[in-house]
């Protein structure tokens, strides 16, 4: 563990995630104090989704994993609502995204009641760190505990590779993924993720730490599932289709394909080929030993 005087436990909140699962639970585990993971029952939009659920292997491998590791924690997700009929969209799958990710903190805060510095750490099940990056993450926090609420961190967005990065149309983002926990601290009703009590705000540089986050990095059913029943996608499940279709899978035969993004297609540019090994920014070592590693293009 971790020899800050702070208590930090990452969330991860996960349905049929079994393609990363594991290296995402593995990277953290040793490092910080708890692992808190969520699992999901239902697709965030359920209601809509047209073809017939079915459960993957993730809590298997995370009940797995919490019998050989006594600070991973598992709790199951409430129900999503149903979207009510005139509800304006996105109102209620985020609503129900951000009821999973409160139940993880009211974990956190029951675990450590009295830590006058305790922290959540945002990890989505397909989102990675080297250790140098996870070390410099808790050094900052540490550092900077008593003048910042939370920390924020640069992204690289991977396509349907690991060899391939997306180009942005802005430089590269900084998103939020430690905040601290205060006993009222809670995601705002009717908002995407948005934490209460998230300023201020310190972002890291990328020379420091980077967020390799594979979303759009995985086999057709699993991402044709991803687009439909996130919570962004409620009422959009026809143009999320069209994208899958026409652009996630055509684009294969055609790699210098621009306008990439689901719903905004300027936001991603193109995806630009990526080498590893002469690279600027280091890859994590664990992911080199997932099986996509050694794809050109997972299928």
């Amino acid at each position: 563990m971790h020899k800050y005087p702070f208590k930090i436990v990452a969330m991860i909140c996960a349905l049929n995630e079994e393609e990363y699962i594991e290296y995402a639970i593995k990277q953290v585990v040793d490092v910080i104090d708890d692992v808190v993971v969520v699992l999901g029952g239902r697709p965030w939009n359920w209601n809509q989704y047209k073809t017939p659920f079915k459960f993957d292997r993730t809590e298997e491998i995370v009940r797995s994993l919490a019998k050989q590791h006594k600070n991973i924690h598992i709790l199951q997700a409430p129900e999503p609502r149903a979207v009510r009929e005139g509800a304006r969209r996105g109102s209620n799958a985020r609503n129900s995204q951000n009821a999973h990710r409160q139940i993880a903190l009211d974990k956190i805060k029951v675990m450590y009641p009295h830590e006058k510095y305790r922290y959540c750490f945002w990890l989505d099940a397909d989102e990675f760190y080297t250790k140098e990056g996870l070390e410099a993450l808790l050094k900052t926090v540490n550092h900077r505990k008593r003048s910042y609420n939370s920390f924020s961190v640069p992204f690289r967005f991977y396509w349907r590779s690991f060899h391939y990065e997306l180009e942005l149309n802005k430089p590269l983002r900084h998103i939020n993924r430690v905040f601290r926990i205060y006993d009222g601290t809670h995601y705002r009703s009717g908002q995407y993720n948005k934490i209460s009590t998230a300023k201020p705000n310190h972002g890291l540089p990328v020379d420091q730490i980077l967020c390799h986050h594979m979303t759009t990095c995985r086999s057709a059913e699993s991402m044709l599932f991803k687009i439909c029943t996130r919570a962004y996608a409620e009422n959009r499940v026809d143009q999320m289709t069209d994208w899958y279709n026409n652009v996630f899978l055509k684009w294969a035969d055609n790699t210098a394909m621009e306008d990439l993004h689901p719903t905004n297609p300027h936001v991603y540019k193109r995806a630009n080929y990526l080498d590893h090994e002469t690279g600027k920014y280091p890859f994590p070592e664990h992911l080199k030993l997932h099986p996509y590693y050694k794809m050109e293009i997972v299928k």
